[in-house]
C-alpha cells in the first residue's frame, strides 16, 4: 500500500478532515492533500509523528513502500546538509 493511502485511510479512521489533521500537526491543508496524493512525501521527523498520531507502524510503511521515498528522504538530508555548510 502506498504511504499515501494508508495516510488516507488513518486518516479517515480517526473521522478526521484534512484540515483538522492539518490543524493539529501544525502544517497547512493542502499540505496534507500532497501527502495523501503521493505528490510529496513528509520528512523523516513528521513521518514519525504522523505514525505516533495515525498509529500506524513506521518500520512495516517503510519497509513496504520502497526506495523511492527513502531516497527523496535523504535527498532532502543532503540538500539540508549541503545548505548548512554554506550558510556557515
Amino acid at each position: 500500500m502506498e504511504l499515501g493511502q494508508k495516510l488516507k485511510e488513518c486518516r479517515l479512521a480517526l473521522n478526521k478532515t484534512q484540515q483538522q489533521m492539518a490543524t493539529e500537526l501544525h502544517v497547512t491543508r493542502q499540505t496534507v492533500s500532497h501527502w495523501e496524493n503521493n505528490d510529496t512525501y513528509p520528512s523523516l521527523d513528521m513521518l514519525v509523528t504522523l505514525s505516533d498520531y495515525l498509529g500506524f507502524s513506521l518500520d512495516t510503511t517503510l519497509k513496504e513502500e520502497g526506495t523511492d521515498m527513502i531516497d527523496s528522504i535523504n535527498k532532502e538530508l543532503t540538500a539540508g546538509k549541503r545548505y548548512k555548510k554554506i550558510v556557515w
